[in-house]
């Protein structure tokens, strides 16, 4: 074999490990972004399987609308694109099932969060800073619902954080980088 192609190889190998964003299988994920455009998702169901790379198809434009908003009090932004609906209510459902009567996440040295995925859509917990935790419970997801709704259309991509805090509860496609701030 020459030299060309074990080169192919190890650059085949090397990619198989990526994935896209849609090549996600539906679970509960702990994610963190790697400032590259990609991010590392693990799954809270299976934590033995390995972690998914993910590389992201709107990172600047998702960027640029996070900053938009990074100094209103009003902590809703709204993003313009419409979401599925029937996986959209099954991520938000399965947000809070995980959320119960209260669960902790806390963050590593960035912003961290939860993400549920449903067919190609996602509804998140991100915590917006590094070295901290928060704790999400049902009542704050349907609260977050509700704002988000209220404000932006039903179904839209958007996220909502609460004044002053340190948390955010959004809806979203998977193709959609979420939680870079910032916030």
């Amino acid at each position: 074999m020459t030299i060309f192609h074990r080169s192919l190889l190890v650059v085949a190998a090397a990619l198989a490990s990526l994935a896209s964003a849609t090549n996600v299988p539906e679970d509960v994920y702990q994610v963190t972004n790697l400032g590259d455009g990609t991010a590392s998702w693990q799954s809270v169901t299976n934590t033995s399987a390995p972690a998914i790379i993910v590389t992201y198809e709107a990172t600047l434009s998702t960027k640029a609308r996070s900053a938009k908003f990074a100094k209103r009090t009003d902590r809703t932004d709204c993003w313009g694109h419409m979401l599925n609906r029937g996986d959209t209510d099954s991520a938000l459902q399965g947000l809070r099932q995980w959320a119960g009567s209260g669960r902790d996440l806390s963050s590593g040295p960035g912003p961290y969060y939860l993400t549920v995925k449903r067919g190609d859509m996602i509804a998140y917990y991100c915590i917006t800073r590094g070295w901290q935790t928060g704790n999400l419970h049902i009542d704050d997801v349907n609260h977050a619902i509700r704002k988000m709704d209220e404000k932006c259309r039903p179904y839209e991509a958007s996220w909502y954080g609460w004044d002053g805090g340190l948390e955010i509860v959004g809806k979203s496609r998977i193709q959609d980088q979420v939680c870079i701030g910032p916030f």
